[in-house]
């Protein structure tokens, strides 16, 4: 299971990326539970950023920190974290898909059943979208979340929620 973080796992890109290092709560509702299940029930949840490197240990601070324990006793898994190799300032005018998308083929490509692999991939922008079909996942299994936490399958358009979602892992 794929997951992008900015506006993902975090209610919006810049509140999550700053919130998240000042201590305030901005996450949405559920998200937290939601990927804690999914990691109990087996699957591996791979979290993808074009955040810098040079912001690793922000990030990891705060999915491997600052989520853990958070409501309910659910934490975010202690997984893999793919993020941008270029600078801080080069990511100002990078295109966060074609950096996605070539992560992911590289990812996928270690598997002989490519678009298998990945069971749900979830992102909040286009960007996220275009990464994740374009690396060959499959369109019922790409979910683009919105400013109100909502789910849109990209393939159906079906909407869903985290807390619907928790309930069908």
């Amino acid at each position: 299971v794929l997951t992008d973080i900015d506006g993902t796992i975090t209610t919006t890109d810049v509140t999550g990326f700053i919130g998240g290092k000042i201590g305030v709560d901005v996450h949405p509702p559920n998200v937290v539970e939601f990927f804690d299940k999914v990691s109990s029930h087996g699957y591996i949840v791979v979290y993808l950023t074009a955040r810098p490197m040079a912001f690793d240990g922000w990030t990891r601070e705060y999915i491997f920190g600052t989520l853990q324990n958070s409501g309910g006793g659910y934490s975010l898994p202690v997984s893999s974290l793919f993020m941008s190799p270029i600078t801080s300032e080069a990511a100002i005018t990078a295109h966060p898909e074609t950096m996605k998308t070539r992560t992911l083929r590289s990812l996928l490509d270690l598997f002989e059943l490519k678009h298998d692999i990945v069971v749900g991939a979830y992102g909040n922008k286009n960007t996220d979208t275009m990464a994740y079909l374009g690396a060959g996942i499959r369109g019922k299994n790409v979910f683009l979340i919105n400013e109100d936490s909502e789910m849109i399958n990209v393939e159906t358009g079906d909407k869903t929620s985290y807390q619907e979602q928790v309930q069908h892992i």
